[in-house]
């Protein structure tokens, strides 16, 4: 099924997604942080989801090709932003997939708009607990801005930095191919990349965790809901998922073994099937 390119206007901001399939219930998929985008983390699945779905993938702003306003990037910001898109394409009720960041914005935007959703996935998500791994590292680094402007050009121009940094992300490095580090290196070329990033980190986390921890308020969830995650994920711990399993009243723990934070890549087939076995047991 053929992935096609579009824009619409969000509260100002030109916006890209992408789409494919003509039928079925609209699925909506939030990418991840970092260098991350549409493109990167849901093309190649997308083909299989529009098999049953109407998918829909935006570029949240800041990345990918949407634009990268000046704004303090927060999880407020993003949920008003993702209520305005879906607004925008005329979703009245869809499911959402949230990858990482997207799993913090989808685990926001169902509490606040509980009745929009049909069915909830949480990808190896943030947002679900305080203590993560390189919480401090993170922290320190928005702190001295010379030090990520830095880092994040010297990495642009480093095919192999690329690579070691994308070794935290997957277990199998042999995942990491040509074609992604090209499209990371292209990414983080562009003016402005990492910003929105960078904004997320020095105002959803402090020393001690997330600011916005939803971990208190899971059981208000009661829709459907599968929470995906990799068993060596070195991010987030894969203790967030089963305790969030045990939070939520309906929902399905899928642990991917010998995979780590990025499943829609590094396990695309697996990934892929239990998410569609998920949405079909209505």
């Amino acid at each position: 099924m053929l992935v096609r390119d579009f824009w619409t206007e969000v509260g100002g901001v030109r916006t890209h997604y992408l789409a494919a399939g003509a039928t079925g219930r609209p699925l909506v998929l939030l990418h991840g942080g970092g260098t991350d985008s549409a493109s990167l983390s849901w093309r190649p699945s997308m083909g299989l989801f529009s098999q049953t779905c109407r998918v829909i993938a935006p570029d949240l702003p800041g990345y990918g090709q949407s634009p990268r306003p000046r704004v303090d990037y927060t999880i407020e910001y993003y949920t008003e932003f993702l209520n305005h898109f879906v607004h925008a394409l005329g979703l009245s009720e869809f499911s959402l997939v949230g990858l990482s960041l997207g799993g913090h914005i989808a685990a926001s935007f169902t509490l606040q708009f509980p009745s929009t959703i049909e069915r909830l996935v949480l990808v190896d998500s943030a947002g679900l607990g305080t203590q993560w791994h390189w919480r401090t590292l993170a922290w320190l680094m928005v702190r001295m801005p010379e030090v990520p402007d830095t880092v994040w050009r010297m990495a642009g121009r480093s095919r192999p930095a690329i690579r070691f940094s994308l070794r935290n992300i997957v277990h199998d490095p042999l995942v990491i191919t040509e074609e992604i580090v090209t499209e990371i290196s292209q990414t983080i070329a562009t003016h402005g990349a990492g910003r929105a990033w960078r904004s997320y980190v020095e105002h959803e986390m402090d020393w001690s965790g997330f600011r916005n921890n939803f971990l208190n308020r899971l059981a208000e969830i009661t829709l459907p809901t599968l929470i995906v995650h990799g068993s060596h994920d070195r991010l987030v711990p894969v203790k967030w998922a089963k305790r969030a399993h045990q939070l939520i009243p309906d929902s399905e723990l899928c642990i991917l073994e010998k995979c780590g934070h990025w499943p829609p890549r590094e396990k695309p087939i697996e990934f892929t099937g239990a998410v569609l076995e998920f949405l079909k047991n209505d």
